[in-house]
């Protein structure tokens, strides 16, 4: 499934990341110094070629003074990657307006254009352990009625990704 990543430039502000490093450090005691970047992935269900994921990065997802967007999936060594995505069961607001502005954008009804889902992806790169990471997770990113997460560090195959589960608690 083609999927479009949208984040903050080098050098511009990413206020979500600033936010999470203060709930970091307030809420779950964690001092280490972090380096946070956050993504918006766009994950396209319809039959979209490379020109079209372009344009839709560069016309509708982006905007081109604060952000720049990757049709590759972004992890830097020594990061650790956090998904956070809607449960399937749940309505994805966002997701529902990119169709429709896609949709827009190729002249074609929004079934042609198939379904959107956005999930929030973090890196995160220090001194931090998995036990932590998992800590973020659960007690700031991901509201578990309605979201499941799933977390990996960079250079692990896709099979060690460890999801959340359905009823686990902390």
């Amino acid at each position: 499934m083609p999927a479009i990543e949208v984040y903050s430039k080098e050098g511009k502000a990413d206020p979500a990341a600033d936010a999470l490093k203060q709930e970091i450090r307030e809420d779950l005691g964690i001092n280490t110094d972090l380096e946070i970047r956050t993504i918006s992935r766009y994950n396209l269900e319809g039959n979209l070629g490379q020109e079209v994921l372009e344009q839709i990065g560069n016309k509708l997802l982006a905007d081109p003074v604060e952000q720049a967007f990757s049709l590759a999936p972004y992890l830097p060594a020594g990061s650790w990657e956090i998904v956070v995505s809607l449960n399937p069961d749940v309505t994805d607001n966002v997701g529902t307006a990119a169709a429709e502005a896609i949709a827009d954008l190729k002249g074609e009804d929004t079934e042609a254009v198939g379904k959107v889902r956005v999930d929030r992806k973090y890196l995160i790169r220090g001194e931090i352990e998995e036990s932590e990471i998992k800590r973020i997770c659960k007690d700031l990113l991901a509201n578990e009625v309605i979201e499941q997460f799933s977390y990996r560090k960079s250079g692990e195959r896709d099979s060690e990704i460890t999801p959340s589960q359905p009823g686990e608690s902390g």
